[in-house]
């Protein structure tokens, strides 16, 4: 008889140790959505143009990257890349854990095309992130354009990332002009 108290009493300890588990794992990604949802990123992480004069020139010689993002909830995501040659690469991740991969390309005259938007004062625009009353189901875009500034010595020039955040219904007109082109070029669901 004490065999069979002894095993319900670890099984008990099993359950318990299980479900404690479980919800620390709950917690902590709850804690991590919504600091990534609310807390704006700090400003150490963020490279800056506020320091130059005017706003630096991004043609096709200067692109390294556009890259369009989105998460949705709190298990959709998406990320598409478009490199100044063309080459486009897409990574999504779906609620279900399904992760889809694709590439495609790009004309010059589309790349082009976005160069002219990302010129049209892209560099100056600045997060626009939920506010409390907004819903909590929508959906965050992130716009990032990696270029090298111009200088005199090419060779001792450090990339410049600027990156934009904006939650859907908050996206200012210049950042919607080139989103929603990127995903007319991309001509797939993002």
């Amino acid at each position: 008889m004490k065999h069979k108290s002894a095993q319900t009493g670890f099984s008990t300890y099993l359950v318990v140790t299980a479900v404690g588990l479980l919800v620390l794992v709950i917690i902590a990604v709850s804690y991590f959505l919504f600091l990534s949802r609310f807390v704006p990123t700090p400003e150490w992480t963020k490279t800056t143009l506020s320091t130059q004069t005017s706003q630096p020139k991004v043609g096709r010689e200067e692109l390294i990257a556009i890259i369009l993002e989105t998460s949705a909830g709190c298990c959709h995501s998406a990320r598409l890349e478009i490199r100044p040659d063309g080459r486009v690469f897409y990574f999504a991740k779906t609620t279900d854990d399904k992760e889809i991969q694709d590439h495609a390309n790009f004309t010059e005259n589309q790349v082009d095309s976005l160069v002219k938007l990302i010129g049209e004062n892209f560099l100056e625009l600045k997060d626009r992130l939920p506010m409390p009353d907004d819903p909590l189901d929508g959906a965050i875009y992130t716009l990032s354009v990696n270029f090298l500034p111009q200088g005199p010595h090419p060779e001792l020039r450090d990339s410049i990332v600027h990156s934009v955040r904006c939650y859907e219904t908050r996206c200012e007109e210049r950042f919607l002009k080139l989103k929603n082109k990127i995903i007319e070029f991309w001509g797939k669901d993002f």
